[in-house]
């Protein structure tokens, strides 16, 4: 069911006669009514990959689509009284907005794509880096649409965390999300960032760095929100293996490992959600 007042009707009648990218106001509007859109009795959705059957008399129909979620990058070792950072947390993949032509009584193939996979934490070798989340697909008579999976996390070393920004095809519809980073580059807190927000959920949390016996054990940054919600941040850990990055939601991020100091473990990164299809159509 719906969770928020809508006015989907008059977006889909009035503002969806065009063959061109969606802008990014239409875009907001459409977040902003995400609920009403999956509760019109017409739309079908996918987090598996399937086939829709495109209705009789229905040549247009409304995608909303995302790959897979990034997954997070592992957390470092704080050694030998050195600072160092949780692993970076994974980037969304941009969800985009489509308007395409379809023929009545086709059946399009849609192709969900997997989250990436967390990295490793470190042990007595360098903490992993999230991997990229797989595009999903829809195929059809007129052509064949993708949408991108997000990248994964970057992998912190002593100083530095990264998280990466999947700008491919970002003039289309809406701005890029992008995951937080780890850890900064700052040796005076070594915190982590949130992931961001999208117009459809929340980016996930940062972890907590944790500065026992003076040494900075930095949390994960948190993923970035797709359709679903990014994956939190795994905390930094003085005594015990970093804590593990969250997994994401629906084309979001996973959170990055939390930082361990030496003779532990880093935190394992989180995956990245699994990609998403909504499709509608806009005349029976």
């Amino acid at each position: 069911m719906a969770e928020i007042d809508s006015n989907i009707d008059k977006i889909l009648e009035e503002e969806t006669d065009f063959q061109s990218p969606v802008s990014e106001q239409l875009a907001t509007k459409f977040g902003a009514n995400i609920n009403a859109i999956i509760d019109l009795a017409t739309a079908s959705e996918f987090t598996t990959s399937g086939t829709y059957d495109v209705p009789d008399q229905v040549t247009t129909v409304l995608v909303i689509g995302a790959g897979g979620g990034g997954g997070g990058a592992g957390g470092a070792l704080a050694t030998f009284g050195q600072n160092s950072n949780g692993g970076g947390g994974g980037s969304c993949a941009i969800p985009i907005i489509r308007i395409i032509d379809v023929d009545p009584l086709e059946a399009l193939g849609v192709s969900v794509g997997a989250g990436g996979a967390g990295g490793a934490g470190a042990v007595a070798v360098a903490p992993g880096a999230g991997t990229n989340g797989s595009n999903t697909i829809l195929t059809s008579t007129q052509g064949t649409y993708t949408f991108l999976g997000g990248l994964g996390g970057d992998r912190s070393s002593d100083t530095t965390a990264f998280a990466t920004r999947n700008t491919a095809n970002a003039r289309k519809y809406l701005s890029p999300f992008v995951a937080a980073l780890g850890g900064n580059t700052s040796f005076s807190t070594f915190a982590a960032e949130a992931g961001e927000d999208s117009v459809y959920s929340s980016g996930g949390t940062a972890g907590v760095t944790d500065t026992g016996s003076g040494i900075f054990k930095g949390g994960g940054g948190g993923g970035g929100a797709s359709i679903g919600g990014g994956g939190a941040g795994g905390n930094g850990i003085n005594v015990g293996n970093g804590g593990a990055g969250g997994n994401g939601s629906l084309g979001a991020g996973g959170g990055g490992g939390g930082c361990a100091r030496t003779s532990y473990v880093g935190g394992v990164g989180g995956s990245g959600g699994s990609g998403y299809v909504l499709i509608v159509p806009l005349a029976i």
